[in-house]
Parts: structure tokens; sequence; C-alpha cells
């Protein structure tokens, strides 16, 4: 009996064993064993985040631990700090009544991550200390409590993680796991945007974060491009890619006397008339509705729209089910970052302490690109400079 105790003890120990520099040792906490981050304990507004003392992760078998450089802000984590749609706190598991720690020591807030591999756990193969990624820590559930906002995150290797382009700062790196993601995979998985196949793409609200990412994705691919936005966003529309913009407080992009074809409609503001866009469609194109909530609380936000919106759209113009992994279009972002095609707007930087001003700057509509929480100075300054912040040209 003693003898099975201790086998299952040893077997815990080697699960839980970290690989610093490929030697194997057993976890260890630096310092006094605590890091600063954002963390929630209750829904409501982003003032109740608080900047606290939690304990630093370790990595179990199969997980990489993190330092953390920069985290993005994006419109997902309105639904965290709300807790609205309520429908969401549990189907989502981020808390019924209290936000409830998903990953880590605490409920902390933060899905997309830029950071330098700190340590690996056991079993980890891709991975190794010193690699620099970024990527999403949540699998493409956005609305949990993933732990970016830290000074360390534990990941599981299988989740989306990516080696950073040595062009790419801290910064725009941590901008890209959700939105950027996102974007690709409506545009070429469930659109069918193909490579150099000269398609016309019309993006309704292309000014936010995620719109900026999917201008850059469909001009990547050879697509013309039409943005649709506020005045306001049109400079930076265009400076992004866009062909064409279009002042939705002026034209109705999809109203009765538009004349122009496109092969794809992307709805992130999720407010176009599918009847409606389906007229402006070529024969073979495909409507994707992204289904933004806003920034308001409700009960089921916008599923019950979706909903019906998915059954209002003609058939053979809905979002296809080409087969994706997060992985692989996390790399593939990679790829675009690398080679130029996809440049990440950083609107402002932000320390932990921040967290409240970039969210409440992100629901007024005053940010031009995407906010970042910045944990660590990079010391290197070349690789700080790759880009820098605000780096769009």
């Amino acid at each position: 009996m003693a003898a099975a105790e201790a086998g299952a003890d040893t077997k815990a120990l080697k699960d839980h064993a970290v690989v610093v520099g490929g030697a194997v040792s057993p976890p260890s906490l630096a310092d006094d064993g605590c890091m600063e981050a954002a963390v929630l304990r209750r829904f409501g507004d982003p003032r109740d985040v608080r900047v606290e003392r939690v304990r630093k992760p370790t990595p179990k078998a199969g997980e990489v631990l993190i330092r953390v450089q920069a985290a993005g802000v994006h419109p997902d984590l309105w639904h965290t700090v709300t807790g609205s749609p309520y429908v969401f706190r549990c189907c989502c598991f981020f808390g019924c009544c209290t936000p409830k720690a998903w990953r880590g020591p605490a409920p902390i807030l933060g899905t997309e991550v830029a950071g330098v591999v700190e340590a690996v756990g056991n079993k980890v193969t891709r991975w190794r200390a010193g690699d620099e990624v970024f990527g999403e820590i949540v699998g493409a559930a956005q609305w949990r409590f993933g732990g970016a906002f830290a000074e360390y995150v534990c990941v599981p290797e299988g989740e989306a993680l990516a080696r950073k382009p040595a062009r790419v700062s801290w910064q725009q790196a941590a901008t890209v796991g959700t939105s950027a993601s996102i974007a690709l995979r409506s545009l070429v998985y469930e659109a069918e945007l193909r490579e150099g196949a000269g398609q016309r793409v019309l993006i309704n609200g292309a000014g936010g974060c995620l719109g900026l990412f999917a201008i850059q994705v469909a001009k990547a691919y050879g697509a013309t491009v039409t943005g649709v936005d506020c005045a306001a966003k049109a400079a930076v529309m265009a400076r992004v890619g866009a062909d064409a913009t279009i002042d939705y407080e002026r034209s109705n992009p999809v109203g009765p006397d538009v004349e122009e074809r496109y092969d794809i409609i992307m709805d992130i503001a999720s407010v176009l008339d599918v009847a409606a866009a389906a007229r402006v469609l070529t024969p073979a194109g495909r409507i994707v509705v992204i289904g933004h909530d806003g920034y308001a609380r409700s009960c089921c936000g916008s599923l019950p729209s979706m909903a019906r919106k998915a059954s209002r759209i003609p058939s053979g113009h809905g979002a296809s089910s080409l087969k994706w992994t997060l992985q692989g279009v996390m790399d593939r972002l990679a790829e675009l970052m690398e080679a130029g095609s996809v440049v990440p707007l950083v609107d402002r930087e932000y320390g932990l302490d921040g967290v409240a001003d970039a969210m409440t700057r992100m629901r007024d509509g005053d940010a031009v690109g995407k906010g970042v929480v910045v944990l660590t100075r990079p010391a290197d300054g070349a690789t700080a400079a790759a880009g820098g912040a605000g780096g769009g040209e």
C-alpha cells in the first residue's frame, strides 16, 4: 500500500515537473511565489477590476508557462466583466453568480497574449524555454478568464500559440489572438475567401479592431475590399488597405440603389438586413454574420437575432463548413505578419491598473486599433523597435 502511494506521488511529481533549458526539475516558484494580476471578484463594471498579488502558476504536464510581455484588450472582455449576456455565465463556465477562475489561481482577465516561454511541463514537445510566442489561450472561448492580464500564465501546449515573427513588436503580437483569428476564420473558412481569386468583399463594421484585421486578411488574399463604418474611421480603413469606404450614416451599403455585387459580405456589426444583403451577392456569394453584442447588458445577447438572421439567409449563401484548427489559423497569421501583409494597429498602452480605462475607451469607440496591457518592457531594443506601438505603417 505504501509502495503504491509512493508510486502515485512520484507520478504526480513527474507530471508536474518543469523543463527549464532542456533539463527536467521539480516545480519551483521564483521570488515569493506570487505575481501581479488584474482580477475580477464580482461582475459589474470595469472599475471593479483590481490589481492583486496572487499565486504564480506552475506548468502541469502538457502546459507551458509564459512570462507575459503584453496582452490585448478586445470587446469580449466586456462580457466577462459585466457577466452579460447572462446566459453565457454558466454555458461558458466563467461563473454563474460570481467570477470563477477557469485556469490559474484567480479569475484573471485576458485571453490574448504575447510573451516568452519561461518553462514547460513534462510531455511538451513543441515549445522550449526562451521561445517567443503569441496567441489565444482559451481555445476560442473568449468569454472565459484566460489569465493573460498577469505577469505569468500557463497555457496547454495544444492551445493556439504560434511563434512571434521577429518584425512584430510584443504590443502588436498581443492584439492578434482573438480579433485576427476571428477575421481569418470567418473569411477563409466560412466565406471561402480564396487566394488570388480576385473576389469582392464588403465588410460592415470595418473600422473596429476586428474589421481592420479583416481588411488586411482580405487584401492579403488578393480581394477588392469595401469597408463600411462611420466617416471618422474612413482614413484608418484606407490606411490598412480598403479600396473603397462607405459612411453608413449617409449610405446604405446594401440598399436598393446599390449596383455593386459582392462575393463575400462580412457583417461584423450584425445590423444588415439579410434579404437586402443577399440581393447584392454574386450567385455563389456568401454572408457571414459575426454577432457582435455591443456593450449593453442583456439576458441572451445577440443569440436570438443571430438565429433569426441565420434562418433568413438564402440556401447556399450562408457560412461554409470548411475544416480548420485554431493552431493552423494562428500559424497562418504568423506567416501573414512575417510577410508584412497583416500589420496590427496598437491604439494605446496601459499598465495592469489601466484595464478599466482601456475597456472604456474601447466601448466608447475612441480606439483606433486595439489597446494593449503591457506587463514587461522588452530588454531587447531590436525586438521592442520591431514595429512599435501604433506601428500600423
